[in-house]
């Protein structure tokens, strides 16, 4: 809590002492700056390890969900006390070690313990009595690891591995890969790692296992993994957006270097840090030599070009040969990843560590020294970016050496760096449609005086006989304010045409941007509807667009149909298609954990979440959720078109109308609005068929002016011929829509599901 209450008083600070015009237009940057340091955070004291064991007898698991089992755990070198047949409770320590750490340098009975070998490592844990089920989470060991859980009744079972732990290079398999498992609640539980490291020379429990409830940590691991995956979409997202802007503009070199460096850390992210992606979807594979080259290559080239980007965006800064000198250093560095085994590469880390942080010193005074002498809006901009990079650097630095226990944040960083970027290129944007404001005033006012020097030629012509000698000089002067004034016009349009091919270029980048985010969405969204065995499923998605602001899902289990949803994002555009890819991965995440509860309940936890995802958007959405519960099927509707049903053998359609109770049924993501959602239960039965669909499908106008409307969608439902395929019965509806409108577009994206009960 200290450290949030010190980070904002200097964010304050920083914000009342800069620059008056970057202060005040870099606010809203410096108040996420201030936003990501504050969650950064960790309150509450809990006990640490101690001797072995740690007491969380008196820890209420609901506020702590996630503890870290760090502090001194009793060590037992070149032993496995469960493989070894050892008593793995009563069974003697050689020492105690610190935990996260490495037992590379320990002494041991007076000696130091090599870089290589195995070992187990134990800890005891006094739980609440209450008899709920725990899990235990381990981000990775060094460089293979197993954990098992002994219980009071003598029983052990084994939690989790990555890799093979042996007790020879030989036998062992390594692979840093997380372990979360669950173990069942006792008074006292004893946890034993086994590790072992003939890969490295920093083996060990290099991070500190955590523990909480079950469903607790589960969770929270999920929440950050989300949150990972989201970092390494958005920075795949803006590397290829930096390239393609190269790409359009050649002449630019530094959103090529930064497109690169978005898509190294991109990459680099899937295999360093919070999340281990390789590693959980092969963790058969024999891959950890081939992985740490990897890694190892993104990190000693992510250096140079990070540099090699800001010397392209402000060259007048920095001198040639210092970004010569880093790349020098930074490929010398690679040549033992690409040529020499990871035990031998892993050395190299404390030289560039020692080289990262002597230039980015130096580079970080010469982009304060640049700054202080342009003055320059977008170099401040630019250079808070760099100063929240370097800091999160020297964190991970910190952290890679175990001088700090704080977490990785580098994609994060990064994150924030590419903000910087897109609020500089929507400044200059913005620049340029102020410039050509004024030159179009400029131009008004000369067109003006123009008319006016022709008005006065004019009276000259029509008294010319009687003014001529008193009016020569006149005449003479407002001619040379002719010339002057056409030389400044043919100067204010050349500026105009200049101006109007930079926002036609931009307006050219803005299509391509376009283009790329259907696309991401297109991928994102199901093609085929799920082969269900007592369903029979049809859907139509046909954005008015690029992008669509409808999203619409299918929740399965086992070949089973468990439910369906449907929601309309208000407005077009980028803005609702990145909702729509945020929308429907929270509503499958909130269906599938909570399908055991009613549709009702899961519609208010999707909206409460969705509420906080979206934050202060001004999107809201509408959205109608079914739930499958044996012969019924549950029905919620928020602000959403009707539910039509159409039981089996019969041509007439019922329409299921949402609720009038006040306070029900609205919107979906506006926090002013504290909805509740009811429920309808609808009776299922054998050929019957239910339509969802968004207000496109009843408010799309003919050449007429007139909307198709929910009678005629009715009967052209009630039309489909009996017995047919969904296939049919809702392309059957389709064709009868598109023949009323006469040839007239649509005006909103069109979305319709299908069900018919087998």
């Amino acid at each position: 809590m200290r450290g949030q209450v010190m980070i904002k008083a200097i964010a304050t600070y920083i914000g009342n002492r800069a620059v008056g015009n970057a202060r005040r237009s870099f606010a809203p940057v410096l108040i996420m700056l201030v936003m990501f340091l504050s969650s950064c955070g960790h309150g509450g004291n809990v006990p640490e390890v101690r001797k072995g064991v740690i007491d969380l007898r008196n820890i209420d698991f609901r506020e702590n969900k996630d503890i870290k089992l760090s502090g001194s755990w009793e060590f037992f070198w070149q032993k496995f006390l469960v493989t070894d047949g050892m008593d793995p409770v009563n069974s003697s320590p050689d020492g105690l070690i610190d935990i996260p750490g490495t037992w590379n340098g320990y002494r041991l009975h007076g000696k130091r313990l090599p870089d290589q070998g195995f070992a187990s490592y134990r800890a005891t844990l006094l739980l609440p009595p209450a008899g709920e089920e725990f899990a235990i989470n381990l981000l990775f060991a060094i460089s293979s690891s197993r954990v098992y859980a002994a219980y009071p009744d003598g029983s052990v079972e084994l939690l989790g591995k990555a890799g093979k732990p042996g007790k020879t290079e030989e036998d062992t398999r390594p692979l840093m890969g997380s372990i979360l498992a669950k173990f069942r609640g006792a008074n006292r539980v004893t946890l034993i790692f086994e590790v072992a490291d003939f890969g490295t020379n920093i083996g060990g429990l290099w991070t500190a296992p955590s523990v909480g409830r079950a469903g607790d940590l589960t969770r929270n691991i999920m929440n950050i993994r989300f949150r990972e995956f989201f970092i390494i979409g958005a920075l795949t997202i803006f590397g290829f957006f930096h390239i393609l802007f190269f790409l359009l503009r050649r002449e630019e070199k530094a959103p090529l270097w930064l497109g690169i460096y978005c898509l190294l850390v991109a990459l680099l992210s899937t295999s360093y840090g919070n999340l281990r992606l390789f590693e959980e979807l092969y963790p058969d594979a024999n891959c950890f030599e081939a992985l740490n080259r990897v890694t190892f290559l993104c990190i000693y080239l992510g250096f140079p070009i990070f540099l090699t980007f800001y010397y392209k965006a402000f060259p007048r800064y920095f001198p040639a040969r210092m970004i010569y000198a880093v790349w020098g250093i930074s490929v010398l560095l690679t040549l033992p990843v690409l040529f020499l085994k990871s035990y031998y590469f892993y050395k190299t880390l404390i030289v560039y560590d020692a080289h990262i942080i002597i230039f980015g010193l130096w580079f970080v005074v010469l982009m304060i020294r640049g700054f202080y002498q342009d003055r320059s809006r977008l170099a401040f901009i630019s250079f808070t970016g760099l100063a929240v990079i370097f800091a999160v650097s020297i964190n991970d630095i910190l952290m890679v050496h175990r001088v700090v226990n704080t977490g990785l944040y580098s994609g994060y960083g990064l994150f924030f760096l590419v903000l910087t970027q897109a609020y500089i290129v929507s400044s200059q944007n913005a620049s340029a449609r102020r410039r050509a404001e004024k030159l179009w005033k400029q131009l008004m006012l000369k067109s003006g005086e123009l008319e006016s020097a022709n008005t006065m030629l004019t009276d000259l012509n029509l008294n010319l006989e009687h003014k001529v000698e008193g009016r020569t000089r006149e005449l003479q002067h407002a001619k040379e304010k002719i010339e002057a004034a056409m030389e400044e016009l043919e100067s204010v349009n050349e500026h105009l045409l200049s101006t109007n091919s930079r926002l036609e270029q931009t307006q050219r980048i803005i299509k391509v941007d376009l283009s790329m985010a259907a696309n991401v969405q297109k991928s994102f969204f199901v093609k085929d509807p799920p082969a269900i065995r007592d369903w029979d499923i049809a859907f139509v998605n046909q954005p008015m667009a690029d992008v669509s602001g409808d999203f619409y899902d299918f929740y399965t289990e086992e070949g089973r149909l468990m439910g369906i949803s449907l929601f309309d994002v208000s407005g077009h555009g980028v803005a609702s298609g990145l909702i729509t890819m945020i929308g429907k991965s929270l509503a499958f995440r909130l269906f599938m954990e909570n399908r055991d509860k009613p549709a009702a309940d899961i519609m208010g936890i999707f909206n409460k979440n969705l509420i906080k995802e979206m934050g202060a958007m001004d999107n809201y959405l509408t959205g109608v959720m079914l739930k499958i519960d044996g012969d019924c099927l549950e029905y919620v509707n928020a602000a959403h078109p009707d539910l039509l049903v159409r039981k089996g053998g019969k041509d007439t359609v019922d329409i299921i109308r949402k609720s009038d109770h006040p306070g029900t049924g609205g919107f979906l993501g506006i926090p002013i609005m504290n909805n509740e959602f009811d429920m309808q239960r609808v009776p299922v039965q054998s050929g019957d068929s239910f339509l969802v669909y968004s207000d496109c499908l009843v408010e799309n106008q003919n050449l007429g002016g007139e909307p198709y409307g929910l009678d005629k969608l009715v009967s052209a439902f009630g039309a489909a011929s009996h017995g047919t395929p969904a296939r049919e019965q809702l392309q059957s509806i389709l064709d009868d829509f598109y023949l009323y409108l006469q040839g007239n577009k649509r005006a909103d994206d069109l979305t319709a599901v299908l069900l018919r009960k087998l």
